[in-house]
């Protein structure tokens, strides 16, 4: 799955099906090594075992890595645009609607932040686009996030609002990872996360194209792992609960009290802040072994 206009990486002699070398995401970022290269952890100088705490610390941190997000003037997209900021990525915010507040926080953080416009339904200009950022810049993770819940009624869908839900949600990540995510096999290191929703295995009434979106993402990350995982680049989806107000305007220094507490065995309702954590461990070298995935993040569900 590549840009017409990519060729394939070169195999590495000697190990069929693999391109060589393959490199680990923090081999290829010059940090975070984990290991001395002869299966032993590696030590702190003074002869002990190793360094738990900062060894352990180097694997989540993003430090020098550039993100690109969509979805992130609101909602998920911001919240976790602000997280792996916080984490030590830069950050490139794709798409439509003003990030400004998303760019504003993750210049808080310490870190740059380049927003780009474009409307991800247009495939025709995300090629372009995503030439011209590449240009400048190497893209390390592809965080995609961007659906829209359909109108429509019972008996008669609309039938422009699922093209375009689609377009925008699922045939974007799908081009996305082709510009963005091919290139990562080169390097041989880079991670690819798709947004997807618990409607996507669940359904929901009035959103079909919703649905099939979310769904659609969470099947394209497991193909991508499919076929990069050997080329040194993990695909994974995080699917969060239906609670998160993806599709309201939200604030990045807090949000108001949120409905499902009562269906969640945490307790408690769901926000986009709950998504962080678990984005930022799917961006950083401690998933390297963590391939075509669905990290479901939905408060647990009780038994019935």
């Amino acid at each position: 799955m590549s840009p017409s206009t990519a060729s394939p990486p070169s195999r590495q002699a000697g190990r069929p099906g693999l391109a060589g070398p393959v490199r680990t995401h923090s081999d290829a970022a010059g940090r975070g090594a984990t290991g001395n290269g002869n299966g032993a952890l590696a030590g702190n100088g003074r002869g002990s075992a190793l360094t738990a705490p900062s060894r352990t610390a180097r694997l989540f941190e993003l430090t020098g890595r550039v993100a690109l997000v969509t979805g992130a003037h609101s909602g998920v997209g911001q919240a976790v645009a602000v997280g792996l900021a916080e984490a030590g990525a830069d950050l490139v915010l794709l798409g439509g609607g003003s990030a400004y507040e998303t760019a504003a926080a993750v210049r808080a953080a310490g870190r740059t932040a380049h927003q780009v416009p474009a409307d991800l339904s247009d495939m025709t200009t995300v090629g372009p686009i995503c030439r011209r950022l590449l240009a400048d810049r190497e893209v390390d993770i592809l965080v995609t996030d961007m659906a829209t819940v359909g109108a429509g009624s019972r008996r008669q869908p609309a039938a422009a609002g699922w093209r375009q839900a689609l377009a925008e949600g699922l045939d974007a990540a799908f081009v996305l990872a082709q510009f963005l995510g091919w290139p990562m096999t080169h390097r041989g290191a880079g991670k690819v996360i798709t947004i997807a929703a618990t409607p996507s295995v669940r359904g929901r009434v009035l959103s079909g194209a919703y649905t099939a979106t979310r769904n659609g993402v969470a099947g394209l990350a497991k193909a991508l792992a499919g076929e990069w995982a050997a080329l040194g680049v993990q695909a994974n989806a995080v699917m969060p609960a239906p609670a998160v107000p993806e599709h309201q305007p939200s604030r990045v220094d807090g949000w108001p009290e949120l409905p499902g507490a009562g269906r969640t065995t945490s307790a408690r309702g769901a926000d986009a802040r709950n998504l962080v954590g678990a984005v930022v461990f799917l961006a950083s070298s401690a998933s390297d072994y963590v391939n075509g995935q669905t990290l479901v993040v939905d408060g647990g569900r009780p038994p019935r």
